[in-house]
């Protein structure tokens, strides 16, 4: 069935399970050795580097309703010390769905323009993958190094990386979540919501996306709270606050809600779970409405209106258990100025009943 079809059908409040068999978990090796063993020494031209998962310490995607294509860029948890390794940017990810043909397609070894030969790897997927749809690029921001990956979604080619706000963040706050704002900056601008070095606050930094920066730091203070573990989530929502538009941030001590226009930062309710990785940054704008909705670890799903929580109904059972063994990524498909989409669009790899035989699971919701 195809997506609009599918979406279609479904009533306001239900799951419908929209399994797309043609992307899997994991990208196998050429010469087709089993796709759970990693190399110790990989070569450069992928001979050596074998199947890994592309769904790893989840958190969101993103769509670009120019091209009607959805995407994320990730790889495995690199056990073993693989991120230090000889080409280990070879288990790098892309994965790419294109609505037109209706299928899934995943690029290994991604990397941008000015890396090198043998730049380090992204590492996780977490929830710091980024699309300006507007201006026409994908951004990964990298786990282990002050870069951000660049992807031009017009020509379909990674390009040179920008730097990342290193000189603000910790080094445990790399893993930071990142989005898009398109109402800040020149067209439009990046956030990133990481720790502070001097302190442990959580530390929100803007980088225009037109001028090329530089980084600027526009809130680092308690009222953003502690985050002793950098991997927070974050979700811009252009209809939050009356349609100025806002994001809602998850980290290890709470939720907060921020107004892109006036940068106004208020409590949100204390949240169902601790809202970081692995387990806990499935956070996702309402896709027509101005909240929030959010998949935590205790199989519901919650929605949050910039100030509360209320738990909104359970979860189907593949999408029950979300952590670093079942991980998850979610992405809002927002309704359009002609009504269509409007769903949340989860996919999870690994499940128990859906292994790499057919495929990973991926559900749509309708609120």
């Amino acid at each position: 069935m195809a997506l609009k079809a599918a979406i279609a059908s479904m009533r306001s409040g239900t799951f419908l399970e929209f399994n797309q068999k043609s992307l899997w978990t994991r990208v196998a090796d050429p010469r087709g050795a089993a796709p759970d063993f990693f190399p110790a020494n990989p070569t450069e031209d992928g001979a050596n580097c074998v199947g890994h998962t592309m769904i790893d310490y989840g958190g969101k995607w993103c769509w670009d309703p120019v091209a009607k294509q959805g995407m994320w860029a990730g790889n495995g948890a690199n056990p073993a010390g693989k991120s230090v390794r000889i080409y280990s940017h070879l288990y790098n990810t892309h994965s790419i769905y294109d609505e037109a043909t209706n299928t899934w397609t995943a690029y290994r070894g991604v990397k941008g323009t000015n890396e090198g030969s043998d730049p380090d790897c992204i590492v996780h997927v977490l929830h710091n993958n980024a699309l300006d749809a507007a201006g026409r690029r994908f951004f990964k921001k990298k786990f282990r190094t002050d870069q951000i990956m660049v992807y031009n979604l017009e020509t379909r080619q990674w390009i040179d990386t920008i730097p990342g706000p290193g000189a603000f963040e910790a080094s445990y706050g790399r893993d930071g979540a990142m989005e898009v704002i398109p109402t800040r900056g020149t067209k439009a601008a990046l956030w990133v919501l990481s720790t502070s070095k001097a302190t442990d606050h959580s530390r929100l930094v803007e980088y225009d996306l037109a001028t090329g920066g530089p980084w600027r730091i526009l809130a680092d203070s308690p009222s953003l709270g502690t985050q002793p573990n950098g991997a927070s989530c974050m979700s811009f929502n252009p209809r939050a606050f009356g349609g100025t538009g806002g994001v809602l941030c998850g980290n290890s001590t709470g939720a907060y809600a921020v107004r892109t226009d006036t940068l106004d930062i208020t409590p949100a309710g204390t949240p169902p779970q601790r809202m970081v990785a692995p387990n806990g940054a499935h956070l996702s704008a309402d896709p027509s409405g101005p909240g929030w909705y959010y998949i935590a670890s205790d199989g519901y799903l919650y929605y949050n209106n910039g100030a509360s929580w209320s738990r909104v109904r359970q979860m189907p059972s593949d999408l029950a258990v979300a952590g670093h063994t079942h991980p998850i990524v979610v992405c809002p498909l927002h309704k359009d100025t002609t009504g269509e989409y409007g769903v949340l669009w989860i996919v999870a790899g690994q499940m128990p009943s859906h292994s790499a035989t057919n495929g990973v699971c991926g559900w749509l919701y309708k609120p």
